[in-house]
């Protein structure tokens, strides 16, 4: 199971256990049964029917509105004020203030939606939407949606998502998505993304991504990336990665990348890259390459520092390490208690100094070694 699925799953079913029992089922086997709108639209309305004040279920009104349970309502302009749960309201178009003692339930709501429990939008919401427990748009989201749970949009999220647990974007996000444990973007992020325990992008990430525990990339980030135990990209990365144990990235890498115990990398790496105990890399590591412990690549061109071994097929700079261990061509400088290389276009400064291809007298030799 993909790690963004519980997630997820845990932010639609705060969403649910937040909205009144007729919005989360759509008045259950009522709306299998009966037609979307079949209600009688009856309503007091002051000075004039659809302006001024309206109490009741009016379907269309300019002015402010006061109704107990909304119920295929069209269209108000003005404040909507609904004192229970509402009903089905799919093609509502809220263009105001919406406030619902426990949900205000529209289609697209264009302004200001505040609810005691949930706002929910069977479409689109544009402006500001605040749920005590809940924030949820079947549609896109632009602007601002805070949840004292969660904030889900099923669309993109085009502004800044809060949730005290949990921050969704189904279609990705433009601006900022925040979650008390998990912010999760099923498509692009541009912008920041940051949960409490993990960041989660299925789409690329141009920005930000922090995760207390983990941020997890399915795509190419240009950025900056931080995970407290770990950063994992599946694509490429351009920008900053950081790992509290480990940085893992399966695609090429530029930039500068830190694990706390180790950085593994599935291609090339070009610029600074630095683990706790080691750097392995399938691929060439350009530029510097530290690793607490041994450094494993391809090959390295630039300068390679380990605590105790550089294993590489090729280098082409300066190795530092008790063990340099070079098994095709080194071009350059090894320091080293004992230095190895097939072929050496350079010098070797250690104990023993091994060159397999020098002349049978030059192969082994303590202190200094060269080649042509």
């Amino acid at each position: 199971m993909h790690p963004r699925t519980p997630v997820r799953l845990l932010a639609l079913a705060i969403a649910a256990l937040a909205l009144p029992p007729s919005l989360a089922a759509q008045d259950g086997a009522e709306a299998d049964t009966v037609s979307p709108c079949p209600v009688e639209h009856r309503s007091i309305d002051l000075p004039a029917r659809g302006y001024g004040l309206s109490i009741g279920n009016s379907a269309r009104h300019v002015g402010v509105r006061i109704n107990a349970v909304d119920r295929c309502v069209e269209r108000v302009t003005g404040l909507n004020l609904t004192l229970w749960r509402p009903r089905h309201n799919p093609d509502f178009v809220m263009n105001g203030v919406a406030v619902g003692l426990l949900a205000p339930g529209v289609g697209d709501l264009n302004g200001i939606g505040v609810g005691g429990l949930a706002v929910v939008a069977d479409g689109e919401i544009t402006g500001v939407a605040a749920g005590g427990l809940a924030v949820v748009a079947d549609g896109d989201v632009h602007g601002v949606a805070l949840g004292g749970l969660a904030a889900v949009a099923q669309g993109r999220l085009d502004g800044i998502g809060v949730g005290g647990l949990a921050m969704v974007g189904d279609r990705g996000i433009n601006g900022i998505g925040l979650g008390g444990l998990a912010t999760v973007a099923e498509g692009d992020v541009n912008g920041l993304a940051s949960g409490g325990l993990a960041s989660i992008i299925e789409g690329d990430l141009t920005g930000i991504s922090v995760g207390g525990l983990a941020s997890i990339l399915d795509g190419s980030m240009t950025g900056i990336s931080v995970g407290g135990l770990a950063t994992i990209a599946e694509g490429s990365v351009t920008g900053v990665s950081v790992g509290g144990l480990a940085t893992i990235v399966e695609g090429p890498v530029r930039g500068i990348t830190l694990g706390g115990l180790g950085v593994v990398v599935d291609g090339r790496i070009d610029g600074i890259q630095v683990g706790g105990l080691g750097v392995v890399v399938d691929g060439r590591a350009r530029g510097l390459t530290v690793g607490g412990v041994g450094i494993v690549a391809d090959g390295v061109d630039g300068i390679a520092l380990a605590g105790f071994r550089t294993r590489v097929e090729a280098m082409n700079g300066v190795g530092i390490a008790g063990w340099n261990d070079v098994r095709g061509r080194q071009r350059g400088l090894s320091i080293g208690i004992f230095n190895y290389a097939r072929t050496l276009s350079g010098v070797q400064i250690g104990l023993i100094n091994h060159v397999r291809d020098n002349p049978p007298g030059r192969r082994i030799l303590p202190l200094v070694n060269w080649g042509s």
